[in-house]
Parts: structure tokens; sequence; C-alpha cells
């Protein structure tokens, strides 16, 4: 070392010095404590150990320097140079951190800056071997010595396993600076960013003084209880933590779907997550949320929770049902008709609660609550507001009882439309959904074997602007059979019902209504039929055949009887004896056919419709869910006096064509849409024989012009 202090023009300081490899330690302690003092007072404090294989200094100080320094001001830049490599350093930037080890690197300090560069790898030893690493080119600098407190920045580029870094965050020196919210011990993953730490250095340092910023990402990362139970698997995630707290977002596996999950842990508050999911059939099949019968397709969900709390979750859950179908008793919404529900989820001590349920799938809309068991079977419900339809006022409250359900409904007014819509459209070979395809593995699935419906409406309103009032009904159904169906209610001041008998195997249904023409038009299946006595008998175990009966009504402009009268009447003679036939307004005194149910068809046989004018008989089928029908019969003008010769032994076979026939008879035949089906009539038939009347039977593809209707 040299130098020299010259006088002439006031105390001016010139400096020089050479240092051989000499331990850190030594060299900061011969430091001169007025020169950079924040970069010596760190030093001593944090390095632990290490070399200075070379430096080299220069000072140039005059009398404004000197008094500068006096008064604890840093000597300008031009007047201080310091320039020095380090070997094997071992450095604590935390209090309670352990060192960073394995350090080398070059410095330069100036009057007012300080700048410390790595040139190798450093290591972090974290225990039970686990290390964070960091690579060369992480810095130490200080821009600003004259600022006091004086900030300082380090930067590092480091490499750790997930594990260990929330080891290290889960100490006591580094809690005030940031944590992770959930045990390191269920997190796995690799890490690789950048490390900040900000520094007010000063006398007296507390952690207010210290700040923490890492960028980093994290790959192959897995949560293993990141909602209650559920594991965030395979995911790459973008970390960012600053005074403001830490974020995390990226992509990545959860419930069996791809995910895309945003983390969020504001300084100083609690945690939560917000994991973004669509799932299609089969991965909610998978995690036992596909035993929900009628929903199909893929259902967008975004679920916010707080993180740490456990298994006993409490999130927000927001479902987008827009691509999804729906298929409900009395509901339905076709895939890509805008849909979405959100609720809030609970989970404590096994059982799990969706409370503030609000479902809007236009017209279908509820809001309520729902609790399910360990297994994720329905243990309750209620709901306050149930809508399939516009104008519905309805309140459902279910309550699981061992394997029953009982469902009570009480409404205002309800549409029958959706559900008369689904009856008719429904088949009975359709399969019932099975519980235990949708439970997850190794959880035994727990049924509701049982369904106890009881059902209270003042209004009913259906088809054709018919209202039915007072409507109760009650049910009980186990699995597939009914031990226990009846209904009733009013059309004015005429009464409707239904009433279950015989044993549930072959249970029989009757049907009673004083207004046919009401009940039919309610249910939208014909439209032309006035007053009417009906009676209809249907077994319904194992299958839905039986007997409709229906005395006593009148047929109003009925397009298709006004053909076959057109058609079929023969003119009458000079003698009068064939009456002229008011087909706008007929009255008939019964109609009787037996009926079987096959698939989504109505199969119809042995049917026959007569009154004094005319009569009919009519075989085939209907079928609603396909707008299809195909029947076919004779129809026999002046019943009353034609019918008679049926009646006659062996003459009647031969000449009326069976008993509910006649001498003269027309063959018909309605097929296509039942919404517009068309009407064919043979009249070739009207002369033959009745025995040979089939003969002449209408053949599919016969013409007809204008005979279309219900």
């Amino acid at each position: 070392m040299a130098g020299d202090v010259d006088w002439t023009n006031g105390p001016r300081l010139r400096f020089g010095a050479a240092l051989d490899p000499t331990p850190i330690s030594v060299v900061t302690r011969l430091w001169p404590s007025f020169i950079c003092a924040p970069v010596r007072n760190y030093l001593l404090d944090h390095v632990k150990a290490g070399a200075v294989e070379k430096a080299t200094l220069q000072i140039d100080f005059n009398a404004a320097d000197l008094d500068a320094m006096r008064d604890e001001h840093p000597p300008p830049d031009e007047s201080l140079l310091l320039d020095f490599t380090v070997a094997n350093g071992s450095v604590e930037f935390l209090s309670g951190v352990p060192p960073l080890t394995g350090v080398d690197g070059v410095g330069r300090i100036t009057g007012r800056t300080s700048t410390f560069t790595t040139t190798s790898v450093g290591m972090l030893d974290a225990g039970e071997g686990r290390t964070l690493t960091t690579a060369p080119g992480g810095t130490f600098h200080i821009a600003d010595a004259n600022q006091k407190p004086t900030p300082a920045v380090i930067v590092a580029k480091v490499s750790s396993t997930v594990d260990t870094i929330g080891d290290l965050l889960a100490r006591d020196a580094l809690k005030p600076y940031a944590n992770l919210p959930l045990a390191a011990s269920t997190l796995r993953g690799q890490v690789d960013g950048r490390l900040e730490i900000d520094l007010n250095l000063g006398p007296n340092m507390s952690p207010a003084d210290t700040s923490l910023k890492i960028n980093s990402v994290v790959t192959n990362f897995t949560a293993d209880n990141l909602l209650g139970k559920e594991a965030l698997e395979a995911a790459t995630l973008a970390i960012n933590v600053d005074a403001s707290g830490l974020k995390a977002s990226g992509q990545g596996r959860m419930f069996g779907a791809p995910a895309t999950v945003e983390m969020n842990q504001p300084s100083g508050k609690a945690a939560s997550a917000m994991v973004h999911i669509i799932m299609d059939d089969a991965a909610r099949a998978k995690q036992g949320l596909g035993g929900v019968p009628g929903v199909t397709g893929p259902i967008a969900a975004t679920i916010t929770a707080p993180l740490g709390t456990g298994e006993n979750i409490r999130a927000d859950v927001e479902l987008d049902l827009t691509h999804a179908g729906i298929e409900w008793p009395g509901a339905s919404k076709p895939p890509g008709r805008p849909g979405k529900a959100k609720f809030l989820l609970a989970v404590n001590n096994g059982l799990t609660s969706l409370d503030q349920i609000v479902f809007d799938a236009g017209a279908v809309q509820a809001h309520g609550q729902i609790e399910l068991g360990p297994d994720q079977s329905l243990q309750s419900a209620k709901f306050g507001q149930v809508k399939f339809s516009p104008g519905d006022d309805m309140k459902v409250d279910a309550l699981r009882v061992g394997e029953t359900l009982k469902v009570m409904v009480r409404a205002g007014t309800i549409d029958a439309r959706p559900f008369l819509k689904t009856l008719f459209a429904s088949s009975s070979d359709t399969p019932a959904p099975s519980a235990a395809a949708s439970l997850p593995p190794g959880v035994s699935p727990s049924p509701i074997k049982e369904i106890d419906l009881d059902v209270k409406s003042a209004l009913l309103s259906g088809y054709n602007k018919q209202v039915l009032t007072g409507l109760e009904l009650r049910m009980l159904k186990r699995d597939e059979l009914y031990k226990q169906l009846s209904f009733a209610g009013r059309f004015g001041r005429q009464t409707v019902s239904g009433n279950l008998t015989g044993p549930p195997a072959a249970s029989q249904l009757t049907i009673l209504s004083d207004d046919a023409g009401s009940l039919l038009l309610f249910t939208d299946l014909y439209k032309h039929m006035e007053r009417g006595r009906l009676s209809a008998t249907m077994q319904i175990g194992g299958g839905l055949s039986g007997v409709l009966t229906i005395d006593t009504f009148v047929l109003r402009d009925e397009p298709a009887l006004r053909r076959l009268v057109a058609e079929g009447v023969p003119p009458p003679d000079a003698t009068g004896r064939m009456p002229k036939i008011d087909a706008g307004a007929m009255a008939f005194n019964r109609l009787q056919v037996r009926y079987d149910r096959a698939g989504t068809r109505l199969l119809l046989r042995d049917g026959v419709m007569n009154g004094d004018a005319i009569g009919l008989t009519v075989d085939g089928w209907l079928d609603f869910a396909h707008d299809g029908v195909d029947m076919k019969g004779t129809f026999v003008p002046a019943y009353a006096v034609n019918n008679l010769f049926s009646k006659i032994p062996v003459v009647g076979l031969i000449l009326g064509g069976g008993s509910n026939e006649g001498l003269i008879g027309v063959n018909y035949r309605v097929e296509g849409k039942i919404s517009a089906p068309t009407l064919s009539i043979n009249p070739l038939s009207a002369i033959a024989p009745g025995i040979f009347r089939q003969i002449f039977g209408v053949g599919a593809h016969i013409p007809s012009t204008g005979a279309a209707g219900q």
C-alpha cells in the first residue's frame, strides 16, 4: 500500500493498496468504518466464511470529501474504487436462514455504489438431503449509499424442489416475508425462478426493512390436498411473490380433467384458490359425479375456495351448463342453450351441503339447498322456488329416511305441459341409471330404492288452455314397481281421478273422468271431443296395457270424420231410408279400444266407436315420441240399422263383416304424422260383403286430398 497527504490546497488524501488472499472476516474488520459503512456492516453481520482472493483499492479524498465522511455521507463515486474477487464464500442473506455456501464472484465498490456478481453455483442446505441452488450471475447491488437507510438489492436465479422451498418459508425467519398456504409435505415439483431480496441497510434493521420478490415457474407440480382431499396434479404454475402477497396461476389436472388454477394470498390474509375445469361425461363418472340422470355433455366449473382448511372445505361453485344437455321429467335444455348454476359447497366431517343454490337454465329455475351423505347420496333437499315453466310457483322438500326418499311438492301453479310431453315421449324400455356405476372405486353405494311423492297444486295448466284445479297426487314407487298411485282434481265442476289397485307386480290403474273432452284437450291427445264419461284401466306391472272406454260424447268439426261421411255414406234413396248425417257435430254412444305400450308406440286393437248415425272400427299404433301414426279400420254409416245385419248368425258374418261392422262399410287408413295425418279411403270396399271387405283394404299410398287433422 502507498499514498500521500497534501495540505497545499487544503487536506487531500491519495491512497492505493493491493491485497493477497485473505479471509473475508479479516478484510471486513480492517475495513475503515467511515468508508461505505452500510456495506461493511452488512458483511460483518452476514458473511460467515470465504476469502478475498484479490483486491485493489484506490482513493482520492479532498477536503470536501473528508468533511462529508465526517458527517457520515459517502464520498463521490470517482473518489473511491475497490475491485475484488471472492472464493468459496458463505453468506447468510437473512438471519435464521441456512447460509448460501460455495459462492465465488467479483465485486466493485465506488464512493456511492456497490456491486457483487456471483460466478459460481451456490448451494443452500435445507437439511434432510434437500438443497436450494443459485446459478452464476446473482448480484448484490447498492445504487446510492447516500440514502438513509441505504437501499440494497440481492438478485439470484434459484432452483429447488417445492417441498424444500415450502420448508424454508415455514421457518420463523422467513414467515414475516412469505409463506406457503399448504403443508410442505403435501407438495411436490421443481421450482426455477428469480429471487429478489430488497433491503434497507441500517444500524437497527427489522423485518420491515426486508422484503422478498419471487418470480418463478413450478413444473410437474402436485398438491395432494389443494381443495379438501382433491389433488392438483401434473401442473405448471407461474408464481409471483411480492409485498402484496402471493399469486400463482397455471394449468394442471383436477377431478380427472384439465384444470386452470389461480391461487392468491394477500399479505396478512388467508389464501384462496380458483379452479376452472371442464368435465365431460367420462370425467364426471370417474369422480363419482355422473349419477345425475338426464345430464349429458361437458360442464364448465369454477370453484373458489380457501386453502389450508384440511378436509373441511367451503367453496363457491359456479357451473356453466351452456354446452350440456338436460332431459328431466318436465324439463329440457338442449346443448348450446345458455344455462348456469351456482352454490356454496361445504364439507364438514364427511357430510356435504350445497347451500344458496341458484339454478337458471332459461325456463327451468330453482333456488334452495341440498344435503349429501359421505357417499354423495342425497339426504335432504329444500327448494323454496322451483320453475319448470315461466308461470310455475312450486316449493319442493325432500327427506331421505332409510332407503326411502320422501318428496313433498306444494304449488300455487304448475304448468303440466312439459311433464305431459315427457310422459308421452318416454320409452318403457329405457333402463334406469345405475347408482353404483356412478360412485368412485372403494365407495359402497347407498341407493334410494323407494320414492314417496306427495303433490298438491291449486292449479295445473295443460294444453289448449285447459286447467285442472285442486290437484292431489300420491305415489309410492319401489325400484320399478308402484306400490301406491292416486290422483284427483277437477275440470270446472267435473272430476277426474285415478287409483292403483292390485299387487305391485301386476297392479292396475283406473282413471275416471266426467269430462273426457277436457281431459283429452288437457293432455293434447285430441281436440274435437266434447263431454263424455271416460274410464280407462291399465296394467302397469311389467308393461302398460289396458282398455279405454268413453260413453256419451260428441265429435265436433272432425276433418277425417267429415270426409268419411262425405265419401262413405251412400246418398238417400227414394224412400229416404238413408238419413242425412251432420258431420259437423256427431253424437256417439260409446268408444272402446284396447291398447298396449311397446317402446314409444301405443298399440291400438279391437277399437270400436258407435252412435246412431255412424260407427267405426280401428286397429294400429300411435308414436307420440316420433310424431307418427298408422291406423286402419272400417267406417259403418247408419250404424244403428246397418249393424243389425252383423247380429244375424252366419249371414251376419258374411254380410256384416263382424259384430262391430255392418252391411255397408268403407275401409279407411290414417297414417303419417300425428300433427298432420293423411286419411285414405277405398270406396270399393263399400260394395263388398263383410267377410270379403278386407280384400279391398286401403293400401299405404292411396292418394288423398284435404283430409288432414286430428
